[in-house]
């Protein structure tokens, strides 16, 4: 059992669990919405959407494997297969090309153009996200989008995937929280 064995490393592991630390809730779910995306990974929306419906209504820290759709989740797709690069930065019209207008789609999801470049969110993870509205979502396994971002003014989303496309490891990113006080302390 994967719990037993990080906690004789003197770890954590939430598969579907919460734990308290420092006053903050913290609450984990490593699974992904394809079969192509690892260990974890059901072809289920039914399943991932009854493991979302186990989040707690309030959370301070989510930490999944899979991020949301349309938040730090462009994968690169083109050529036909999946290819190691750093993620484009959207551009809000299209692109010349050697003074040639380009035919460009405009993505549904964020507006922008990227093309070869695809939203590799969850969907069902995003609704589950915007209901417990944690502090801080912790996610990773789009390398290529790494980095951090605030959406509706409240959700600080952390896109940590350490390895780095070019094989080495990136810095990881520290998140600062303030830690409540105690209510009715000095009562």
């Amino acid at each position: 059992d994967l719990g037993e064995m990080f906690a004789r490393a003197g770890c954590i592991y939430l598969q579907d669990t919460s734990v308290v630390c420092e006053q903050l809730l913290f609450h984990g779910s490593p699974w992904t919405s394809s079969a192509k995306m690892g260990f974890y990974s059901r072809d289920s929306s039914d399943f991932l959407r009854e493991r979302c419906a186990e989040f707690p209504s309030y959370v301070d820290v989510l930490i999944t494997h899979q991020p949301p759709l349309g938040i730090l989740d462009l994968g690169f797709v083109g050529d036909g297969g999946w290819q190691k690069r750093d993620a484009p930065k959207v551009s809000a019209r299209g692109g010349k090309k050697q003074g040639k207008r380009v035919k460009r789609k405009q993505c549904s999801i964020c507006g922008g153009y990227h093309q070869g470049w695809a939203h590799l969110g969850s969907t069902t993870l995003l609704d589950a996200v915007r209901v417990c509205q944690p502090k801080v979502h912790v996610f990773g396994h789009v390398h290529s989008s790494f980095g951090t971002t605030v959406c509706d003014g409240q959700t600080r989303f952390v896109n940590a995937a350490m390895k780095a496309e070019d094989g080495g490891y990136r810095t990881p990113v520290v998140v600062t929280m303030v830690v409540p006080s105690d209510v009715g302390e000095g009562e």
